[in-house]
């Protein structure tokens, strides 16, 4: 029988890829983690020579590996493409009772506006992530607007690295899909009173489906199946505390389910409820891809990018070793015979303007050193052209059917490159965070009855931007006010050129009500005007004054 397997088990198809997300993560980070993997990225030359010393080649390979210059092209080509999104801030409108999950969307103080950037970054990077909208254990005590307020208690949203998404499971129910597992991975940190080391160990996170009744997963899912969350995690030998009943307390076990083996574990078993108290009845979690938000796993955009930089420093260490070896300046001289060398240069020759260098009739001195670019130099430079139009393409509109004139503005741009679909992704697994967020704090409930449910979440999608001239605006009020644009494409165009609005709707009513003020202030001023002057509607109130002065 085949032994079952645990709960760090890792899905075949992340596993493939769990080595090309730390070469991309390596070449992001910069010249000093692609270093630290040597020989890895940059192979050791002329393997195939032996040595009679290995410590003579290590030598020679510490400075061929000290002179290669690396140079952080796909680092760079990141922070240009999240400065793009977040040129402007993103809209976002939430529940009053949420303003404090925009403020502190993970517990620990990072923005909601950070966390999308986070999100943004990790999709760029590995073509997946994940975010998960969690619910604090309050052991049954009702939680109250103002603990939420307060950030007492609130709901969280967190991202996961696609690494860290170890396993997931998913089944049909009627025409709905649903998450039935996911397992993440994470480094649990304790520090125990009185010892300044804080520990570091494994833990794994499991979201599950649940039988109401049992409390258990089942092999198909359950009509009214209830989310259960549980926490794993690794004790230190003989640390393992005595099984109990008690659901939200740690229960000592095995970690690989069986009966072999020496492996340790606690787990923390809860079932996170709404507002309300009632089970949830699906997994708050949503994937991030580069082309859409399923389950399966995208490939990253940015490893093509990561194969030429790693290309380029390859040839850069090249290079630079060509220019060392060869590069220097090496004289020769031609028509010396012993004698000369010995009595007249002493066995030596100096080299610079102080000293002179005596020869006999008919000799010569040259300079030999290597001119004009090397192979190897060639290479680097085709390359950063490759790598220029790589990161350019993040932008580019994908080709496809054809589209008018007005499609082919930016909104196009916003739909079809790959930077407008990631974002557009990121955008979605905000809202569905927040949606369950909203579920915690009683703003919704899970049947879609909202209290005050309007969540928004706008990034921002237009990259081919031009800061407009106060000409160009001025054109724009022209054109609303002939009735060519609407109110909410004027503010749009405006938002476009670089200006930060606020919200359309509330704007107008501001707009609005302060015109009808500007109105009232201005009718008062001409009347007050025409019975200074004896003038009220254009017409003289001479008359009427004769008439009331003779009765």
């Amino acid at each position: 029988m085949t032994a079952m397997a645990g709960v760090d088990h890792v899905r075949k198809e992340l596993a493939d890829m769990l080595p090309v997300y730390e070469k991309i993560d390596d070449f992001c980070e910069g010249e000093r983690s692609v270093k630290a993997k040597g020989a890895r990225y940059l192979p050791i030359p002329n393997m195939e020579i032996e040595d009679d010393a290995n410590s003579a080649r290590n030598k020679r390979y510490e400075n061929y590996l000290r002179r290669a210059k690396y140079i952080n092209f796909c680092g760079k080509t990141l922070e240009g493409l999240l400065g793009l999104v977040f040129e402007k801030d993103p809209q976002i409108k939430v529940p009053s009772i949420l303003e404090v999950v925009t403020k502190n969307a993970n517990g620990s103080g990072v923005s909601l506006s950070q966390t999308a950037k986070n999100s943004i970054a990790l999709v760029i990077k590995h073509g997946r992530a994940g975010m998960l909208c969690d619910y604090p254990d309050t052991n049954g005590k009702d939680v109250t607007r103002a603990d939420i307020e307060k950030g007492d208690i609130q709901p969280v949203i967190l991202n996961y690295q696609a690494r860290d998404i170890i396993n997931w499971d998913e089944q049909s129910k009627g025409a709905k899909v649903y998450l039935t597992l996911v397992v993440l991975k994470e480094i649990a940190t304790i520090r125990l009173p009185g010892d300044f080391e804080a520990k570091r160990f494994d833990q794994w996170r499991v979201l599950e489906l649940v039988d109401p009744d049992t409390r258990e997963p089942t092999q198909k899912l359950s009509e009214n199946a209830i989310y259960r969350q549980t926490i794993w995690r690794k004790n230190e030998p003989g640390s393992a505390q005595s099984p109990v009943k008690d659901d939200r307390t740690y229960i000592a076990g095995r970690l690989d389910n069986s009966s072999a083996g020496n492996y340790p574990f606690s787990k923390l078993i809860f079932f996170p409820r709404d507002n309300q108290g009632k089970n949830l009845t699906e997994i708050p979690f949503t994937f991030i891809g580069a082309e859409n938000n399923s389950s399966s796993v995208d490939k990253p955009p940015i490893e093509q990018l990561v194969d030429t930089n790693e290309g380029h420093y390859i040839n850069s260490a090249e290079h630079e070793d060509v220019c060392y070896i060869v590069g220097q300046p090496t004289p020769f001289i031609t028509g010396l015979d012993k004698e000369w060398i010995k009595d007249q240069l002493k066995g030596k020759v100096y080299l610079g303007s102080r000293k002179a260098v005596l020869l006999p009739t008919n000799a010569t001195m040259n300079i030999v050193q290597v001119k004009g670019t090397t192979l190897a130099f060639e290479a680097m430079k085709h390359k950063e052209e490759q790598m220029r139009n790589l990161g350019a393409k993040f932008i580019e509109v994908r080709k496809g059917p054809a589209k008018t004139a007005t499609e082919a503005g930016s909104d196009l741009i916003a739909e079809n490159s790959t930077l407008g679909s990631i974002a557009d992704n990121v955008e979605k697994a905000i809202v569905f965070c927040l949606e369950w967020a909203a579920i915690f704090a009683g703003a919704q409930t899970q049947d879609g009855d909202a209290t005050d449910s309007s969540i928004k979440f706008v990034l921002n999608k237009k990259f081919d931007r031009i800061f407009s001239s106060s000409a160009d605006r001025a054109q724009l009020v022209s054109e609303y006010q002939a009735d060519l644009v609407t109110f909410e494409e004027a503010r749009e165009n405006l938002r476009n050129s670089g200006l930060k609005l606020g919200d359309d709707v509330l704007a107008k009513n501001v707009i609005k009500s302060e015109t009808e003020a500007d109105i009232d202030i201005e009718t008062k001023r001409l009347k007050a005007q025409a019975q200074a002057t004896g003038k009220i509607g254009g017409e003289t109130s001479k008359s009427n004054s004769e008439v009331n002065l003779n009765a």
